[in-house]
């Protein structure tokens, strides 16, 4: 009796130990479910934009450093020489060719070309004279009523009367031509960057005389290159003289396109480059004599060529290089060589070739798998 109380006091016990046992089990089992769940559920790969890379029949541009000059400069002179009486020209001012700038005292001038007139007219007079004598004598000679001698005498005034008249005509026309030299008139369409005399300034003329003002052609300029020998070699091979991109190296922004139209005959022994300009037509007013350019100039005809956008080249140091997705798109690390910039691209001249994908931007790492969707400039430059 004793024996059954006791095995019956343990039953509550079994029973306990076993609930719990269940409830153990389940929740083991519950928790590895939960965890099978979570493995599931880890987050896709992200997405990120490409461009697949194509060939571009492009000619090979090399970028130069440069700067600007006037393609035309005057320091402008007078032809006669006098005193500054009137200045027309304003520093800065834009003036056209033909326009007066200055007008000078031409007093002495004027009165030697009127001297002249009045020595004319008094030649004139007298030629009339001459040539009624000589009228007269030839008359008179078959009478015999006087010489041969008188005669030929007579012709010879009238001859030497009009080699006066010429004479003095034609210094006449010197003393006017030098009277209109009185007003100095701008030779050429120019800006005048300096006024160099006032009014009452005495002037001398002549290539050795005063300066009067400093023109400048600021619608006309050149860009001056000092291109590597090489280059100059390449360039010198194409069919024809190419167009260069020039751009300030203030504002990279703005640019404009000019012909090459110069090359020097020789190389410069001391640099080993060969100076070479391009002409720059009707000028934005931005592009002044003296400025530093960048000039992208196209060395060769076109051969296929890589683009990408700027923003897909990556920066470590020295080092250039883009992000390459392969074929399980993984990203994968690839130095790259650039060559020149058109637009917002750059050429690579080593690095990638056609076909390859390569990642335009996002934070991604590589060895990192994506999701690679096509890339849209214009979604880009939306706001």
């Amino acid at each position: 009796m004793q024996d059954r109380d006791r095995t019956l006091g343990k039953t509550p016990i079994i029973a306990a130990i076993v609930v719990i046992s269940a409830i153990a089990l389940f929740a083991w089992l519950l928790f590895f479910r939960s965890t099978d769940n979570g493995v599931a559920a880890a987050p896709p790969p992200p997405q990120v934009p490409i461009l697949s890379v194509e060939a571009q029949e492009l000619p090979r541009v090399k970028q130069f450093e440069g700067f600007i000059e006037a393609g035309e400069e005057v320091f402008l002179r007078a032809r006669t020489s006098g005193q500054i009486a009137e200045v027309l020209v304003r520093e800065g001012a834009q003036v056209e060719r033909g326009d007066p700038l200055f007008r000078l005292d031409v007093s002495l001038q004027r009165a030697r070309a009127d001297e002249l007139a009045a020595q004319i007219e008094r030649t004139r007079v007298a030629l009339v004279d001459a040539e009624r004598d000589a009228e007269r004598a030839a008359r008179l000679l078959p009478s015999g009523a006087i010489s041969v001698r008188e005669a030929e005498d007579a012709q010879s005034e009238v001859a030497l009367l009009l080699a006066d008249l010429a004479a003095g005509q034609a210094s006449e026309r010197a003393a006017r031509l030098e009277l209109s030299y009185g007003t100095v008139r701008a030779p050429i369409s120019a800006r005048a960057n300096e006024v160099l005399v006032d009014r009452g300034s005495l002037v001398r003329a002549g290539e050795g005389g005063t300066p009067l003002v400093r023109l400048v052609a600021t619608d006309r300029l050149e860009v001056v290159i000092d291109m590597p020998e090489e280059d100059y070699l390449a360039l010198s091979m194409r069919g024809s003289r190419p167009t260069a991109t020039i751009a300030l190296a203030t504002n990279p922004e703005l640019e404009i396109a000019a012909p090459i139209d110069f090359s020097a005959p020789e190389i410069d022994r001391a640099s080993g480059t060969v100076r070479v300009k391009a002409r720059i037509e009707r000028a934005p007013p931005a592009f002044l004599p003296g400025a530093f350019v960048r000039v992208a100039v196209p060395l060769e005809e076109p051969r296929p060529t890589i683009l990408v956008p700027e923003i897909a080249i990556g920066n470590d140091q020295d080092l250039r290089f883009v992000l390459v997705i392969d074929e399980e798109n993984i990203a994968q690390f690839r130095p790259v060589r650039l060559g020149g910039r058109i637009g917002e691209q750059r050429i690579v001249e080593e690095g990638l070739a056609a076909g390859e994908r390569v990642l335009v931007k996002g934070l991604i790492r590589p060895g990192m798998t994506v999701a690679p969707v096509a890339w849209n400039p214009g979604a880009d430059a939306a706001p």
